[in-house]
């Protein structure tokens, strides 16, 4: 009884198509056939989309490409700019000011007058405490200005300058 309740079709429900049991390989194949045909059917671009989706992948990173090379010239052509600021606000307080460019530090007008002015007052305490000849160079040891007979420094000089001479 249970074969003969197995091939009985089935009312489907609400309007729908009847339901028959698949009794053998033959309808499996067909209706296996039929499924696969219809999904398919859904995907049959996909070549097409993924042909277009590599090209877009390709453009994309061209122009990306580009677009890095143009913020790369941008950052360093900013670069530049802010350099030669610096080098002209640095040139200009070491032309104020009376000293050399290349002993300034900072980054701020502020900053570079505040290390001009330091470096005014330190040679002129050098100058004052007589570390500083006239000409702006510093005395070496044995030579100072303030050097006497009794000083160890100016009797070993002396006795450097004897010896070259006896040679």
């Amino acid at each position: 009884m249970a074969d003969t309740e197995n091939t009985k079709q089935t009312p489907a429900p609400e309007g729908g198509e009847s339901f028959t049991p698949i009794t053998s390989q033959e309808d499996l194949n067909r209706v296996l056939a039929a499924r696969l045909e219809r999904e398919r059917e859904k995907f049959s671009d996909y070549e097409d989309l993924r042909a277009k989706a590599e090209k877009f992948d390709a453009a994309e990173d061209a122009a990306k490409t580009e677009l890095q090379r143009a913020t790369e010239r941008a950052e360093a052509a900013e670069k530049e700019r802010d350099q030669a600021r610096a080098d002209a606000l640095r040139e200009s307080v070491a032309r104020e000011k009376g000293v050399p460019v290349d002993v300034l530090q900072g980054s701020s007008k502020e900053d570079l007058e505040a290390s001009a002015d330091a470096l005014l007052a330190w040679r002129g305490e050098a100058r004052r405490s007589g570390s500083l000849n006239p000409n702006g160079g510093f005395f070496s040891g044995a030579s100072a200005g303030a050097a006497t007979a009794d000083d160890p420094k100016a009797r070993a000089a002396a006795a450097m300058r004897r010896l070259g001479r006896n040679t």
